[in-house]
């Protein structure tokens, strides 16, 4: 059976974390007495990563109006595209 959960953490409670702890610390505590560790991968939802992109010139003017038209900068308002489009098709 599989685990699938998703952790949204608060990009201002960042600067609150200090360095990371080792299981082994945590888990030599009394508090962790009896305690079950899971490790999880949590995904960063705030990572970018840059991409080049090319475009048709006429293509790329109406993404640009149209996104600041609607205050979109063209990097969201693609973002934004290739959700819905990912979401129609189920892929996501």
């Amino acid at each position: 059976m599989a685990l699938n959960f998703q952790i949204f953490l608060d990009v201002s409670l960042l600067q609150k974390l200090s360095k990371a702890s080792s299981l082994e610390s945590i888990m030599s505590k009394k508090s962790s007495r009896g305690a079950v560790a899971i490790v999880v991968n949590a995904i960063n939802p705030y990572a970018v990563k840059r991409v080049n992109l090319t475009f048709r010139e006429d293509i790329l003017d109406k993404i640009d109006r149209f996104a600041k038209f609607h205050g979109l900068t063209r990097s969201n308002f693609l973002a934004i595209a290739a959700i819905n489009e990912l979401e129609k098709a189920k892929a996501i």
